[in-house]
């Protein structure tokens, strides 16, 4: 049996006298990767600031690796639990090294020295983000992606049991959101680091995820594997959207694909194949547009690890190598 990492208990939450968060009951286990999807305004984000101690409940309690936050010094809650926020504006001129490097403050003491184990863990956060060679570049002269990349390195310099991500891909290209998530996936795989994330890309989330919870009117509406969550019933329920959910090539990851966008034809066309020749990056929108308005579609021939392969492999498209 895996080892419990996070336990929310009856956790409750308000605004101004406005219920945000109710009664939100879960655990997560070590390695799991999960993300948390529901529409704007649900408490998605609120739920990540109860968790790490930036918000206090009304109700309930947190407990990470069998341990209440809130009776955890700032200290001790930073080594166990590191949060990435959604918002990566740093306009500071500190290096690439210098920003991961304060992912160790939590290890040492007051106006205590690196040792030659921080910085040896510093180094090693920064090459499992790629980070390694802008080390010394300053973070503010970094695109989206990169700095994206370095906050999540400066977390696991914390060596954290939890990672919190708000959101960490919704102002990067679809290569950027590829790289990052398969890189968080890793770490959970080989690790056994626990990730809660944050991302409104159910494709994505099915994608990557291992489990997902599923909020409604600041409510658990679901959490479960893929197949137990992600359904038209479900989305439907939650989303007010009407979708298709395929199973492309046998797979046993769901694609969505979201019929209200298109028109009231658009389930016939389903039977409609189409072969798109496309390639770095050049047939992106394209393959998003016949996905949405249900296409049966096959591309290539794409080179692994292309723009257009990633987007293909994420609607479930039939890809020739």
């Amino acid at each position: 049996m895996s080892e419990e990492i996070l336990k929310v208990e009856k956790l409750s939450f308000k605004y101004d006298n406005n219920n945000v968060l109710k009664d939100i009951n879960f655990t997560l286990n070590a390695g799991d990767f999960v993300g948390i999807l529901g529409p704007n305004g649900c408490g998605k984000t609120t739920l990540l600031k109860n968790i790490n101690r930036w918000l206090k409940p009304d109700q309930g309690c947190v407990y990470i690796d069998g341990s209440n936050v809130f009776k955890l010094s700032v200290k001790d809650l930073a080594k166990r639990v590191a949060t990435v926020p959604q918002d990566t504006s740093l306009d500071v001129s500190f290096t690439v090294e210098q920003v991961v490097s304060m992912g160790r403050n939590p290890h040492l003491k007051s106006f205590e020295q690196e040792r030659s184990q921080d910085i040896a863990i510093v180094e090693d956060s920064m090459k499992i983000m790629d980070v390694f060679h802008l080390r010394d570049k300053p973070i503010n002269q970094l695109s989206g992606g990169e700095k994206q990349r370095v906050l999540i390195a400066r977390a696991l310099a914390q060596q954290p049991t939890l990672l919190l991500l708000d959101e960490p891909t919704s102002h990067l290209d679809i290569n950027y959101q590829w790289e990052l998530l398969e890189l968080l996936k890793n770490l959970c795989i080989n690790k056994s680091l626990t990730i809660l994330i944050v991302i409104h890309d159910i494709n994505l989330a099915s994608m990557f995820c291992n489990k997902v919870i599923l909020l409604k009117e600041h409510r658990i509406f679901k959490m479960g594997t893929l197949n137990e969550v992600v359904n038209k019933q479900n989305i439907k329920e939650v989303f007010n959207m009407d979708v298709r959910v395929d199973y492309p090539n046998g797979g046993k990851r769901p694609v969505i694909i979201f019929l209200n966008l298109a028109t009231e034809d658009t389930y016939a066309r389903s039977f409609e194949r189409l072969h798109v020749i496309c390639g770095g990056g050049e047939g992106e929108k394209l393959l998003y547009y016949l996905s949405q308005r249900g296409y049966e579609v096959s591309t290539g021939v794409l080179n692994k690890g292309d723009t257009d392969w990633k987007v293909a492999r994420l609607l479930g498209f039939t890809i020739v190598e």
